[in-house]
C-alpha cells in the first residue's frame, strides 16, 4: 500500500495559516548553513553570558520543536495529535547534567513523566531518557570499563526503579543513544536492564545509531546474547543525531571517525538492521524512528506483505515533533502505530537539543528544503482552495 506522503492537506491540518508562514520561514532559513552556524554560536554564547534571550528562543526554535516547558503545557499538543491518530513520546529534554542535585532532580522528573504517561496514555506508551542526565559524562566513560563507583551504583538503582515503573504501567522505556565516547557506558548500563526486564516482552529499548560503523555488528551480538540468555529485545532504530560533533571530535583527537563514510552507507546499514530485526521478530520489537520516506514505505510494505497488522504492538514508527508531518500523518491515516517525539523542559534544558536540531537540519540541506517544499505546497493549495 503506497503511502501518500504528498497529502499536505492531511499533514498540516492542525496548523493555522500564520503557523504555516512561520514554519516556512524557519525551514527556509535553515537551508543557509553558514548563517545557522553563526546563529547557533551566538545563541550559546548569549546563554553562557546569561543574556535575556530565553523569550526569543521560546518564541522561535523552542515553539517549533518542543511541546512546552512543563508536562501540562504539552497536553494540548498531545490532544491534537491524538485526534489524528498520532501518539506522543514525551522526552524530558535534560542531558549532560553534572552533580547529584541535578541527577536527583532529573530522576524525579522522569518518574513524574512516566506517571503522566501511565495515566494519560495507557498501555503501550513509550517513555524515554538520556543517561547523561542521570550520570556524569565522566562516569559514563568510566562505566564502559566496568569500574564501579558510588555514582554508577546510584544510577543503576534509579534506572531499575524507572524500568519497574514502566513495566508496571505496561509501557516501554527508550534509552536514547548519545555520543560515541559515552555510548559504551550507556550500552553497559542498558544491556543488564534488558536481560532483567525483558523476560516476557520488550520493556527496555536500546537505541542504535546506524550512521556509526559498528552498530550492525553490535546488533548481531545482541541478538546472539538474547537467544542465549532468553530475553526479548527492544530496538529504537535511528540514523543518528550527533554527526557534526562526532566528526569534529575525531578530527581534533586524531582518531578515525566512527561515522559511516557516506549517507549511502548509513542508509544501507539502516535497512540491513531493519531486515535483521524483522527476521528475528519472535524476540525483537522495533521503533522505526526515521524521517526517510523510502525506509518508511519499505517497512510498512514489509509488514503488510507478511500479513502483520499495522497495530501489532511489536512495531511502531516515530518522527520528531515539528518535522516530517506528511510521513507521520500518512502512516496514522493508513492505520499504523506512529508517535511524535516531543521534547519538553525549560528553554535552558532544551537548548542543546534545539541547537543540535538546527545544525543537523542545515548539515542535511535536503531535509530542510523538503520541509520547506511541503509547507509551500500546502500554502499554495490553501490559496487555490480559498479562491
Amino acid at each position: 500500500m503506497a503511502m501518500n506522503f504528498s497529502d499536505t492537506k492531511l499533514a498540516f491540518s492542525l496548523l493555522t495559516p500564520a503557523q504555516m508562514r512561520r514554519y516556512a520561514l524557519l525551514f527556509q532559513l535553515l537551508q543557509y548553513r553558514r548563517w545557522v552556524q553563526i546563529g547557533v554560536a551566538l545563541l550559546l554564547q548569549a546563554h553562557k553570558w546569561k543574556l535575556p534571550i530565553h523569550g526569543l528562543i521560546k518564541r522561535n526554535l523552542f515553539h517549533y520543536f518542543c511541546g512546552g516547558e512543563t508536562l501540562q503545557e504539552c497536553v494540548p499538543i498531545l490532544q491534537k495529535l491524538r485526534s489524528k491518530g498520532v501518539n506522543g513520546i514525551l522526552d524530558y529534554a535534560a542531558e549532560a547534567k553534572s552533580g547529584e542535585v541535578a541527577h536527583a532532580q532529573t530522576f524525579s522528573q522522569l518518574q513524574e513523566t512516566l506517571s503522566f504517561c501511565t495515566t494519560s496514555m495507557g498501555p503501550g506508551f513509550f517513555g524515554v531518557l538520556k543517561l547523561s542526565a542521570l550520570c556524569d559524562i565522566q562516569e559514563l566513560e568510566v562505566f564502559s570499563t566496568w569500574q564501579h563507583t558510588h555514582s554508577c551504583t546510584t544510577v543503576q538503582d534509579r534506572l531499575a526503579q524507572l524500568c519497574t515503573q514502566t513495566q508496571t504501567g505496561k509501557g516501554s522505556l527508550l534509552i536514547d543513544a548519545e555520543e560515541s565516547w559515552i555510548q559504551y557506558g550507556i550500552d553497559a548500563l542498558t544491556l543488564p536492564l534488558m536481560e532483567r526486564f525483558n523476560k516476557e516482552r520488550a520493556v527496555v529499548y536500546i537505541t542504535l545509531q546506524m550512521y556509526r560503523c559498528d552498530r550492525l555488528d553490535f546488533l548481531r551480538q545482541l541478538l546472539q546474547q538474547a537467544k542465549e540468555k532468553k530475553f526479548f529485545i527492544g530496538i529504537k532504530l535511528v540514523r543518528g543525531a550527533y554527526m557534526e560533533k562526532e566528526r569534529a571530535r575525531a578530527l581534533a583527537h586524531g582518531y578515525p571517525s566512527p561515522i559511516q563514510s557516506s549517507k549511502a552507507h548509513t542508509d544501507s546499514a539502516y535497512e540491513a538492521a531493519l531486515d535483521l530485526c524483522f527476521a528475528e521478530r519472535d524476540i525483537v520489537s522495533v521503533l522505526v524512528a526515521t524521517h526517510n520516506e523510502v525506509s518508511t514505505q519499505r517497512f510498512a510494505d514489509l509488514l503488510l506483505r507478511e500479513g502483520i497488522s499495522p497495530q501489532d504492538t511489536r512495531y511502531a514508527f516515530s518522527q520528531l515533533y515539528g518535522m516530517s508531518d506528511p510521513i507521520s500523518f500518512s502512516l496514522a491515516h493508513a492505520g499504523f502505530r506512529v508517535c511524535k517525539y516531543i521534547p519538553y523542559g525549560s528553554v535552558a534544558e532544551a537548548l542543546p537539543y534545539l541547537t543540535r536540531r538546527a545544525l543537523e537540519n542545515s548539515a542535511m540541506r535536503g531535509s530542510a528544503n523538503r520541509e520547506f517544499q511541503w509547507i509551500q505546497t500546502e500554502m499554495a493549495r490553501r490559496r487555490r482552495e480559498k479562491g
